[in-house]
C-alpha cells in the first residue's frame, strides 16, 4: 500500500483554466520518481446507490470520467459517453518554484458597485493565486459602456470599512491605498493587469492587495471589489 507523503484538494474551474492546489504538510520532491494520486469525486443524486468509483491514478496525462448521478455496475465497467459521463485529457505539474513554505492564497473581499450607465453592470476584480515566479493577472470585468478608461491599483495596505465615492454613489468605494497604479484600457468591458511576481524567497508569505476603477462619462468613478493576495508557493 502506498502512503501519501502530502495530500491537497483543488477545484476545477472549467476547460482550459489553471488550478493551483497546495500540500498539507509541504513538501520538498528531490531527484528520482514520484507518484500522483487524482481522485475525482462522484456526483450523487437521491437515486443513485451508494457506490463510489475507485481512485483514478496517473503519472502524466490521463483520459478521466465524471460520474453524474448515475448508477455503475459491479464490478467497475466503463460508462458509455453521453450527457452523464465527460471524458478529457489534462496536465499537471508539481514542485515550488522557491523553498517557501507559504501557500499563495487569493481572497476576494468588500463589494464592487453598479454603473449608472445602463444596463449597470458591476465592477468585479479576480485572478489566480499569487505563486512567486509565475505572473499574475487581475482581471477585471464589468466596465460599462461609458467607461473611458480603467485603472487597477496595488498597495501593501487595505482599509476594510472602505472611503465612500460620493461623485455619483455612496455605494462605491475605495478600499486599498495605492502603492502603484497601472491604467488599463477597458475592451469589450474588461482588461488584464499583468504583475510579475520575483522568484525571490524574501517575498514569501508577503500581503498585496488590489482594486479597480473605472472612469465615466457622464462623469463618474465606479469601483471593484478588492483582493488580498498572499504571495506562495
Amino acid at each position: 500500500m502506498w502512503l501519501p507523503l502530502s495530500v491537497g484538494t483543488v477545484t476545477g474551474k472549467g476547460l482550459g483554466s489553471l488550478c493551483h492546489v497546495c500540500l498539507t504538510p509541504p513538501i520538498f520532491l528531490g531527484t528520482g520518481l514520484h507518484g500522483v494520486v487524482v481522485n475525482f469525486g462522484v456526483h450523487t443524486n437521491a437515486s443513485t446507490p451508494s457506490f463510489f468509483a475507485p481512485p483514478i491514478l496517473t503519472a502524466a496525462n490521463l483520459d478521466l470520467q465524471y460520474i453524474r448521478g448515475k448508477a455503475q455496475p459491479i464490478p467497475w465497467l466503463p460508462l458509455a459517453p453521453g450527457s452523464d459521463t465527460f471524458s478529457g485529457a489534462f496536465h499537471y505539474e508539481i514542485g515550488a518554484t522557491v523553498p517557501c513554505l507559504t501557500c499563495a492564497t487569493k481572497v476576494s473581499r468588500g463589494v464592487g458597485c453598479a454603473s449608472p450607465c445602463p444596463p449597470n453592470p458591476t465592477l468585479a476584480l479576480d485572478s489566480h493565486e499569487p505563486v512567486l515566479g509565475e505572473r499574475l493577472d487581475l482581471v477585471t470585468t464589468g466596465a460599462s459602456p461609458c467607461a473611458v478608461f480603467g485603472a487597477t491599483v496595488i498597495g501593501f495596505v487595505a482599509f476594510p470599512p472602505g472611503f465612500g465615492i460620493c461623485l455619483n454613489d455612496c455605494l462605491c468605494k475605495q478600499y486599498v491605498i495605492p502603492d502603484a497604479t497601472v491604467v488599463g484600457l477597458p475592451v469589450a468591458g474588461q482588461w488584464t493587469t499583468s504583475v510579475p511576481l520575483p522568484l525571490s524567497p524574501s517575498l514569501c508569505g508577503a500581503v498585496l492587495y488590489a482594486q479597480s476603477f473605472t472612469i465615466e462619462m457622464p462623469f463618474a468613478v465606479v469601483s471593484s471589489n478588492y483582493l488580498q493576495l498572499t504571495t506562495g508557493s
